[in-house]
């Protein structure tokens, strides 16, 4: 994107008037009540009833999910280290009292490696942020990583989560370790950080593969668990260096480390499948699945993206590069409905009322509507618009009602327009909750965000079994 259109996407934005972007990008909606209920269909597979919500389809995405997020929360803390806005400070729980015994055994679980040990933690670490910093973000990271060894342990039993939790924790700590010493420019422990985060990613590696004998630790083909996670370790290093360095590009760094992470969800999501397919009945692969775990990631995207843009606005400073970073991830999500319903995306102006001639073309001036909105919410409570803000209110609502009837029309019904309207009202009251509390620099603003996050998931599993019932030789269970 050029400086113009950057420029041109920032006025937008703020002053509400016209398309956040160009081509700017969603945000998320909320996981309300879920779309209309999904009519029945043809599948041979057991216990799946239905192609993009079997539960081994259930599995990646959540882990899509809360992967992805893992690497926005952890931007956000070692992006106020990196400020010096907060240090690593205290002893975090996990850290001080190891994982617990196991309370209820998994399914086919074995005692798993690491059980009961402490994890690992790099020199100078005691933990993720717990003080100093302006938000709750190292408390709402502690949360993901915690939902996400739980999840795991669903499959695995909980000595394996609780093990699994303490590893992930001391890697989160490796990260806060590695931006301290960068923030002061001392080589020495950023080199030790960087060490013990190695030795970490064997130690996760060997504790699942322990679980798993269908998730290899490392491999010659580098297709083992180690051989996903250093690359992870790179590329959130990498950008750790662009937020010491106050590297407009240090958003688009964290983009390229997210989108690593599907990958990971589905190695973990199949093994797992493989390993109990009873309890993971269809597959983790299928091109329902697929459609699926893409909508997640990109919708779960766009709320931190959008989180980045709005709450700069809202507390009066320049939402800079998240600007173009959420214009790239509309571009992903108009793509989608391209690959459905054809390419000719963006090529006019409007969205006509009657059938569309290009669904994917419809799909992004409306997306741009809701943000042009939430736009004009933010850019009112930094200036304490209380009449702005009911404006723009009233103009999301026009957006909802409006966003339904399209998502009715394009998927002839499979999902029924009062049903998306109040899925997006959810997610619209949740992003504008995260709003009021950027404007008011409210210490669980970030909290609130992962609130909105939360509701992607049930948004993209509609939306995907919508498209695929819709079209069932495309989209598989």
């Amino acid at each position: 994107m050029t400086t113009a259109t950057r420029r041109l996407a920032l006025s937008a934005l703020v002053t509400a008037t016209v398309a956040v972007t160009a081509c700017s990008t969603p945000l998320s909606t909320a996981g309300g009540p879920a779309a209309s209920t999904p009519s029945s269909t043809t599948t041979t597979i057991a216990g799946a009833a239905t192609p993009a919500q079997t539960k081994a389809a259930d599995l990646r995405a959540n882990l899509t999910y809360l992967l992805v997020e893992h690497t926005f929360l952890l931007a956000e803390v070692t992006g106020q280290v990196a400020a010096g806005t907060a240090t690593p400070a205290g002893t975090h729980p996990s850290l001080a009292a190891g994982p617990q015994a196991a309370t209820t055994p998994g399914r086919g679980s074995t005692t798993t490696t690491g059980s009961g040990a402490r994890a690992a933690v790099p020199a100078g670490a005691t933990g993720p942020v717990t003080a100093g910093g302006p938000n709750d973000a190292a408390s709402a990271l502690d949360a993901n990583t915690h939902d996400l060894a739980d999840l795991l342990g669903q499959a695995y039993g909980g000595d394996f989560a609780a093990s699994l939790s303490s590893l992930l924790t001391a890697r989160d700590a490796g990260f806060v370790a590695y931006a301290a010493a960068k923030a002061a420019t001392d080589a020495t422990a950023a080199k030790a950080a960087t060490d013990a985060l190695g030795a970490n990613a064997t130690e996760i590696a060997s504790l699942v593969h322990g679980a798993n004998k269908y998730v290899p630790a490392k491999t010659i083909a580098g297709t083992g668990l180690v051989d996903e996670l250093s690359p992870q370790t790179q590329a959130t290093t990498a950008f750790i260096d662009a937020q010491v360095a106050k590297d407009p590009a240090a958003v688009q760094k964290v983009v390229a480390a997210a989108d690593l992470a599907p990958h990971t969800a589905t190695v973990l999501a199949a093994a797992t499948a493989k390993l109990f397919p009873d309890a993971y009945p269809g597959t983790a692969t299928g091109s329902a699945a697929n459609l699926r775990a893409t909508l997640t990631n990109a919708l779960v995207q766009h709320v931190y993206l959008a989180g980045l843009a709005l709450g700069a606005v809202a507390r009066g400073t320049d939402p800079g590069p998240a600007l173009a970073a959420v214009a790239n991830n509309t571009q992903q999500l108009t793509n989608v409905f391209a690959s459905i319903y054809g390419d000719a995306v963006g090529r006019q102006a409007g969205c006509p009322s009657s059938p569309p001639t290009s669904t994917a073309r419809c799909f992004t001036q409306l997306w741009n509507d809701h943000l042009t909105g939430l736009g004009a919410y933010a850019k009112a409570k930094a200036s304490s618009d209380d009449q702005a803000a009911s404006a723009a209110v009233a103009q999301l609502d026009t957006f909802r009602t409006a966003f339904g009837q399209f998502m009715a029309q394009t998927t002839d019904a499979k999902l029924g327009a009062d049903a998306v309207a109040a899925e997006l009202k959810l997610h619209i009251d949740s992003l504008l909750a995260f709003v009021d509390a950027a404007a008011a620099n409210a210490p669980d603003a970030v909290t609130r965000l992962r609130v909105a996050a939360g509701h992607m998931p049930g948004m993209a599993s509609s939306w995907a079994e919508a498209i695929a019932e819709q079209f069932p030789s495309r989209y598989l269970p």
